[in-house]
């Protein structure tokens, strides 16, 4: 058995994937509408003739336009043939009901009609206008030119089974026809599909009704293009005022509806196994009442594998989205050894950054390869294993796309024979007997335009061993992703030299609490010893818990009962998540969930009010009420975060600096009273970009971000204008050195520093915890900062004015009156608790309504400091 897994060029998204197997040849989606002449001449390659091409089966998993793609020309130009179609029900995949009515029926003008069903694509408004104009024509005749094609194919006498309407038994005599392929669908149910329908029918209205509830639409593109990008803002940030601020990358949309009616394929033969499951979203299905249907198909395919045994190669659902697959998907699949991504070039959000992260994670056991990178990627059996055989570029590139596409070499798409990627593990070298240091290697090349990476592991039969006087932390020697290019290299650090606070004079009494066999093993004994004797040496008390108190129960307990033997005014964490646990706290009393459960709104917030806190550790009399400040020096498992943000110097206030969202008036007068001359800089419209920003910024002092953050994306910050999203602050703005910078988001998870959020934690899945090559928190923490204040979820804002409380609500009060504190000359980790006290006190600022009441609860819990604090 073969499988290819097509290149489909530089527009996002898109899956084309030909199986062939003893004769017999399956072909799965069709990638975009402008792929024919790339996926006719992969199909040749394929196949080593000219067309046309028959198949014994086609595939349409979903109604997305990124997967019926060219098929429909593919079938009328007779590029291929094929004895049997399983398709997507196209009453079911465009949200009719069973009488085969449409909202988008009744829509009578052109641009609205136009507009209300590019909506249920995945989001384009990244795409030029042009590009733009073409893809909403292109949904706009998506659904006919997908019906005819049906046509098509039923005079051709194919047999069409339209998978959950057609009765079962014709899914299963396709099954039993591609027998030797070990073909079976695994899902989804009919309930799941006819949920998913009625949200897709749910989302033409609601799109239609808010089109039409403006001026009348112009059906030209530029028209159309204006619109679309102001419809995809708006849905962004819906709701106005009651809604969070939007998660950005692959935020959730209607698109989700449509991924999520994926017919989901197994395929076994040859003594391998494949999982090709579409856009299915495992992780977050991201559709109203949809999370049983979607537990039953993860269960069938759980069952599948104890049955047959594990997965060897998987495609990742959803263009490796992190809706597609987070931690405990993966854990449920097991020892899959072979990952594929499918999806175009000009792509920034897939793969998506977690989903990388947790491949790279665990590659020593496993190989990643992307069409995006690697183009046209077969797998199949090489020396009894399956491999990857890419058409060019090297496996297991685990980097991100970036925001501006760099231009593809043309020479890249010059068709070169594969090479296969051999295992390191099959050659062995040795160094022969009488030479001296020297190894020499012979590399056999195929004499064809291609290019050949060979990776070569010297192990000279004996080591020799350093051992140091003095072992230094860990310093940042050696490149990161944080500083794309040259090295930053930090001068070692001898661990004698470490001091609390840099050696000032804290005069707190404060309780440090940490694991200690957890932060050696994250950050080193010898860098572990030297943090927690500058603490001991600063005449802190030092609370070490032992290795048993691994639950967030156990370490309260013990840390309560040492705040109530001595007097203290403050708790410092040491260490991550990993290390001393943080609670998962649900915001909301009882009778307020169960009053949004009533209305149906608490899945309006993306946390469903739950977050990630650490304020129980300061909680003396066991009310859930705080009665000390909070702080947390997480280790990013390196010691230089660690050591650097332990050591943290007073705070300057001599520099300010300030970026927000232009839709976020309200900061402007958070930022006015904060200590500096540097005006806030509001994002907007027209060129903006980290790097056009760059050069202003000055992050040594006093900091203050309210900007969109994300849950599965710590690496950067967004504005927004009429045209979407726009990126505004990323890892790069963070400076080497910010010694006492206080920094304070309004952010989206800003302050989140391990995946999951609290919301997503699922049984089986650990905590993982972010460095700082990941996490904007983070990296201010290794360059020195004193405290990074921000969100564990979602941040809520005051967006228009409302009588009688004008802007000042929600979010706003925590900020005005955090810095207040800190203009005091309070420290950041009094200030933001003293700004609790007071927030709690007012409540409530605004609205008095359920789901009103609730998000102030949330702003309330939510806030956490990173960072001494003190």
């Amino acid at each position: 058995m073969e499988i290819h897994l097509l290149d489909v060029g530089l527009t996002k998204y898109g899956d084309c994937i030909v199986a062939t197997h003893d004769g017999q040849n399956i072909f799965i989606d069709a990638g975009h509408e402008g792929d024919l002449d790339r996926i006719s001449a992969q199909l040749k390659k394929v196949f080593d003739h000219a067309p046309p091409f028959h198949f014994d089966l086609i595939v349409v998993t979903h109604a997305h336009s990124d997967h019926i793609g060219c098929m429909p020309r593919l079938v009328s130009d007779g590029v291929i043939t094929c004895d049997a179609a399983l398709v997507a029900d196209e009453r079911l995949g465009f949200g009719r009901d069973a009488s085969d009515v449409s909202p988008v029926d009744s829509i009578t003008s052109p641009a609205v009609r136009k507009l209300a069903v590019a909506l249920q694509e995945e989001p384009a408004d990244d795409l030029d206008d042009a590009a733009l104009a073409q893809f909403i024509e292109d949904a706009a005749t998506l659904e006919s030119k997908y019906k005819d094609m049906l046509t098509a194919l039923q005079e051709n006498d194919t047999k069409i089974v339209r998978y959950g309407t057609n009765p079962a038994a014709s899914v299963a005599a396709i099954e039993r026809s591609l027998a030797g392929f070990g073909f079976k669908v695994l899902g989804p149910t009919p309930k799941h599909l006819a949920l998913c329908a009625m949200t897709i029918s749910d989302s033409v209205t609601d799109a239609s009704d808010s089109l039409q509830s403006g001026p009348a639409i112009a059906d030209d593109s530029a028209s159309l293009v204006t619109m679309y990008r102001q419809a995809v803002a708006d849905l962004a940030r819906k709701g106005q005022v009651l809604s969070p601020d939007a998660a950005v990358e692959d935020r959730p949309g209607v698109g989700a509806a449509k991924n999520d009616q994926s017919i989901v394929i197994r395929l076994q033969a040859d003594g391998w196994r494949a999982l090709l499951p579409g856009d299915m979203q495992f992780a977050e299905p991201e559709v109203t009442d949809l999370d049983p249907e979607m537990r039953k198909l993860r269960d069938v395919i759980i069952a599948d594998i104890v049955a047959e045994g594990a997965f060897d190669f998987v495609k990742l659902p959803h263009h490796a989205s992190y809706n597609g697959l987070d931690e405990s998907v993966l854990n449920e699949w097991g020892d899959v050894h072979l990952f594929g991504h499918t999806g175009g070039v000009k792509d920034p959000s897939h793969p998506d950054a977690g989903v990388l992260k947790l491949l790279k994670d665990r590659s020593d056991s496993l190989s990643f390869a992307r069409t995006d990178r690697n183009g046209l990627i077969t797998v199949k059996k090489v020396r009894g294993k399956p491999t990857f055989i890419p058409e060019r570029g090297e496996l297991n590139n685990f980097r991100k796309n970036p925001a501006t596409t760099p231009r593809r070499d043309e020479s890249s798409e010059v068709e070169t024979p594969p090479t296969e990627i051999t295992p390191a593990s099959s050659i062995n070298v040795e160094s022969p007997s009488g030479t001296s240091g020297v190894v020499e290697v012979i590399a056999r090349v195929p004499h064809v335009d291609t290019t050949v990476t060979v990776t070569i592991q010297v192990n000279p039969g004996q080591k020799k061993t350093l051992e140091p006087e003095v072992v230094p932390v860990n310093p940042r020697s050696l490149p990161t992703d944080r500083k794309l290019g040259a090295e930053t290299r930090v001068s070692p650090m001898p661990s004698t030299s470490v001091r609390l606070g840099g050696g000032r004079t804290i005069n707190e009494s404060l309780l440090f609490v940490t694991r200690r066999d957890q932060l050696n093993r994250n950050i080193g004994l010898n860098e572990a010893t030297a943090a927690l004797k500058a603490i001991k040496d600063a005449g802190k008390t030092l609370l070490e818990l032992p290795a048993s108190a691994d639950t967030v129960d156990q370490a309260i307990k013990l840390v309560r009962a040492e705040l109530s033997e001595r007097t203290y005014d403050g708790v410092v964490l040491v260490g991550g998540y990993d290390v001393v646990q943080s609670a998962r706290l649900d915001v909301l009393d009882a009778k307020l969930r169960a009053t949004l459960d009533g209305l149906g709104l608490t899945g309006r917030d993306s946390d469903r009010f739950i977050v990630w806190s650490d304020a129980l550790y300061g909680d003396i009399d066991g009310d859930s009420v705080a009665e000390l400040p909070v702080s947390r020096i997480p280790d990013g498992r390196r010691s230089d975060v660690l050591l650097h943000a332990i050591q943290a110097s007073a705070p300057k206030r001599t520099v300010r600096f300030g970026v927000r969202n232009s839709a976020r008036a309200f900061a402007d007068a958070v930022y006015k009273p904060i200590s500096g001359n540097i005006d806030l800089v509001a994002q907007r419209s027209g060129p903006f970009t980290p790097e056009l920003l760059r050069p202003q910024m000055n992050l040594t002092g006093d900091v203050y971000f309210m900007l969109h953050g994300s849950d599965n994306d710590a690496t950067r910050y967004w504005g927004e204008d009429a045209g979407g999203l726009v990126e505004a602050v990323d890892l790069q703005s963070v400076p080497d050195r910010a010694s006492g910078a206080i920094v304070f988001t309004g952010c989206c998870w800003g302050a989140l520093t391990v995946t999951p959020a609290a919301a997503k934690l699922r049984p089986g899945v650990a905590l993982r915890p972010r460095g700082p090559e990941s996490s904007i928190a983070i990296a201010f923490l290794q360059a020195g900062a004193l405290a990074f204040v921000g969100c564990t979820g979602t941040h809520y804002s005051p967006v228009k004015p409302t009588a009688p409380w004008g802007l000042d609500f929600f979010g706003k009060p925590m900020h005005d009156e955090f810095w207040a504190n800190i203009n005091r000359g309070l420290f950041p980790a009094r200030a933001l608790f003293e700004a609790k006290k007071k927030y709690a006190s007012q409540l409530p600022h605004g609205p008095d309504d359920p789901f009103s009441r609730a998000v102030e609860m949330k702003i309330l819990r939510e806030y956490t400091l990173l960072g001494l604090g003190w």
